[in-house]
Formats: structure tokens, C-alpha cells, sequence
């Protein structure tokens, strides 16, 4: 992306990112499972980087676990809607 765009897009974020290091497995009806990689975090969602997978459509609601190497984030699963997607991932917000 474009220095400008990131800029842009920047100023619009209501919530600041963090780096994050954990697997996040997406769950999907009609996708099944798919395990994917954090990128970073924030009050509002994640970003995750599927690699070359397909993920799910925009505007879909996927139930997600978090697990770092000290543990799962979360014990059961937690509803998150797709907001975008990018060539390297999906933007999820918690919903």
C-alpha cells in the first residue's frame, strides 16, 4: 500500500494497534476451519494473515479463538465479523 494510503487509513483507525504474536483458527459454516496467523491487535479487532487460503466473505460473522504459545487468549470461541480483505488477510471486528 501506498505511503498516502497508510497515512489515510491511519487517521481514520478509532483504535490504536498492537503487534501480536498467536495462532488465530476462524471458524466459518460453510468454510470449516481455518488456522491463521495474528498480525496485531486492537480494541476495535485484528488483522490475520491467511497466507494463500481463502477466507471468508466481507461481512461474514466467524467465531474465533486466539492461542499464543503461553496459551489460548480466549477458552471458547468468540463472534467477529469480516471487515475487509486484503491480499495477505482479513480485518476482523469484534462484534
Amino acid at each position: 500500500m501506498p505511503a498516502i494510503h497508510q497515512r489515510v487509513a491511519a487517521e481514520r483507525r478509532r483504535h490504536k494497534r498492537k503487534p501480536l504474536q498467536a495462532t488465530v483458527i476462524l471458524r466459518h459454516p460453510a468454510l470449516g476451519e481455518l488456522k491463521t496467523r495474528a498480525i496485531d491487535m486492537s480494541d476495535g479487532g485484528l488483522f490475520v494473515d491467511t497466507g494463500c487460503q481463502l477466507g471468508p466473505p466481507v461481512g461474514s460473522v466467524v467465531q474465533v479463538l486466539i492461542k499464543r504459545l503461553s496459551g489460548p487468549l480466549n477458552e471458547l470461541p468468540i463472534d467477529m465479523q469480516v471487515i475487509h480483505r486484503r491480499d495477505s488477510g482479513l480485518g476482523l471486528k469484534f462484534t
